[in-house]
């Protein structure tokens, strides 16, 4: 079994063995290392209200999963379909960044769900996904 820890909010950890993916405007030569802080908005703030799978939940090698975050606003921007949720570092598990699908005004709350697979090396990963705003800045939720 694998151990596939999913988590928003950048952790520092140990290397993972999966190579970064190259989606999009991303590339290995500018996603960070892990335990690096993304860069910050004032505006934009949320809190984690659910995850589900928890970090550390175990699965068998390729198996199939879907990531749901539940967040809540509790900054003073309106959230619309041009913020996303992107992978920051790690593996993505074959999940793709998305576009937020509802708006989500101050102390709102939306869920963010991501078809993902478990590696077929067996072993532990981690992977760190984080919300960018329009402007290419990034927020992380609070616990």
């Amino acid at each position: 079994m694998a151990t596939v820890p999913t988590s928003l909010t950048p952790v520092k950890t140990g290397t993972t063995s999966a190579a970064l993916p190259t989606a999009g405007a991303l590339s290995t030569a500018t996603l960070p290392a892990l335990g690096t802080q993304p860069a910050v908005t004032t505006a934009d703030k949320a809190k984690l209200t659910s995850q589900s799978p928890t970090d550390g939940t175990s699965f068998n090698q390729n198996e199939g999963f879907t990531m749901k975050w539940t967040l809540q606003n509790i900054g003073t921007t309106t959230w619309d379909s041009t913020y996303q949720v992107r992978l920051y570092a790690g593996p993505n598990f074959s999940g793709a960044n998305k576009a937020l699908e509802t708006t989500v005004k101050p102390n709102g709350q939306t869920t963010i769900s991501i078809d993902m697979r478990a590696p077929n090396t067996q072993g532990e990963y981690t992977t760190v996904w984080v919300i960018t705003a329009p402007m290419g800045t990034t927020f992380t939720p609070s616990p």
